[in-house]
């Protein structure tokens, strides 16, 4: 945390300059379909013989892909020194009921196989975004920090026994974005990019996209997005590698 909110300060000193001439508003709204995939892990005193306690979402939960909203609100200013505020929100919430091929062990429990279970995993979040423009002309450019609130879980039910780990922390990312705006075109590709390894969590959060903008602001844009978290929690004894990762689009609009 002491690293990222340095190189903050950094950011901010180096863009104080470096900011929108006027005031504007990017809004966005989209679905996005996500397949799902990893391993989840969480020690306790369950351990049975035979069975796994590395489980796979796929293999062993039956996850495979679902829906989710996307949705953002950006505000830009002239102002110089304080930043830009983007405020984001990412619905990432697979559900899978399955029949066991193999028993498992999640923390406290164990299941045997053949048993149906219900499981979910969410990395659904909030993001509070505070960033800088450095350029801002037919290439955009902006760098700041994103701080991802989560609000999810992964929970395992079955024979009449239940666990789960909560995700519920803030979670600091360094940010940036990037736009190449054609000339003449309405058009525009561009990518995002949040991204962390500190302590016990390791993740990021991208996407490429491509987009067009009609002149009275509306638009439409499409593209493909990644988001993976690696946690390693020594005191839940909880360990993750989760991945949502598939293709959305948005409709969008900006003044």
């Amino acid at each position: 945390m002491r690293r990222i909110a340095l190189l903050a300060s950094a950011i901010a000193i180096l863009c104080s300059q470096a900011q929108a001439d006027t005031l504007g508003i990017h809004a966005g709204y989209g679905n996005w379909n996500q397949d799902v995939s990893g391993i989840v892990q969480l020690d306790g005193s369950a351990d049975q013989p035979g069975f796994i306690d590395r489980i796979d979402l796929q293999n062993t939960l039956g996850h495979d892909s679902t829906d989710g909203a996307m949705l953002w609100l950006a505000f830009e200013h002239p102002v110089p020194f304080l930043p830009n505020v983007k405020l984001a929100r990412t619905e990432a919430d697979s559900a899978a009921r399955t029949v066991l091929t193999t028993g498992i062990d999640y923390g406290d429990i164990s299941i045997p196989v053949s048993t149906t279970v219900n499981s979910q995993v969410d990395l659904s979040h909030t993001d509070y975004v505070l960033y800088y423009e450095l350029l801002d002309n037919w290439f955009e450019l902006d760098l700041g920090v994103d701080v991802k609130q989560f609000d999810g879980v992964a929970s395992i039910s079955g024979a009449g026994q239940s666990e789960f780990e909560e995700f519920d922390d803030y979670v600091p990312f360094l940010y940036t974005s990037f736009n190449f705006n054609l000339p003449l075109t309405g058009l525009k590709v561009g990518g995002e990019y949040s991204g962390i390894s500190a302590g016990g969590a390791r993740g990021q959060d991208y996407r490429v996209r491509i987009g067009y903008e009609f002149s009275f602001g509306l638009g439409i844009e499409a593209g493909q997005r990644h988001l993976t978290l690696e946690a390693d929690d020594s005191d839940e004894e909880f360990t993750g590698d989760i991945e949502f990762k598939g293709t959305y689009i948005a409709a969008t609009y900006h003044f």
